[in-house]
């Protein structure tokens, strides 16, 4: 009878290490909340700092399918108005500085903490790669 086993597959350290890098359930959660840290550090920027702006128009006339605004004109006559509002806070004690402040913060707390996890995760492929490297020379020697 002949050896039944599958053939071996080979891998560099740098292989196995990128896969179980990419496949590793933890380091894509770390990686979703560096994600969703740095957006919220951009849009906290957004809302405190830039102006915010609205718009809305209103006809009087009701519209349905017999009666319904055709033109500009006929809508110039009907009751309408419009309205566009800016809004900016300028000055709000130091609230908006310190919340962006605070994102920052967070964000740079989630780079620190994916840095971490990749390192740890970098280190235990390897010791689990030159583990199995070991344990098939050991296993060719003893055969």
């Amino acid at each position: 009878m002949g050896n039944t086993s599958p053939d071996p597959v080979f891998f560099t350290a740098k292989e196995y290490i990128g896969q179980y890098l990419k496949l590793s359930p933890i380091l894509q959660a770390e990686t979703r909340r560096l994600k969703i840290a740095y957006n919220n550090y951009k849009n906290a920027f957004t809302e405190s700092f830039l102006p915010t702006f609205s718009l809305s128009a209103q006809a009087s006339k009701e519209y349905d399918r017999e009666n319904r605004l055709s033109s500009w004109e006929e809508f110039r006559r009907a009751d309408s108005s419009g309205r566009a509002e800016g809004n900016w806070n300028l000055f709000n004690t130091g609230k908006d500085a310190l919340a962006y402040k605070s994102a920052s913060l967070d964000w740079q707390t989630a780079q620190i903490n994916f840095d971490q996890t990749v390192q740890q995760y970098v280190l235990e492929a390897a010791q689990i790669y030159y583990d199995l490297l070991l344990s098939q020379k050991l296993l060719n020697v003893y055969e």
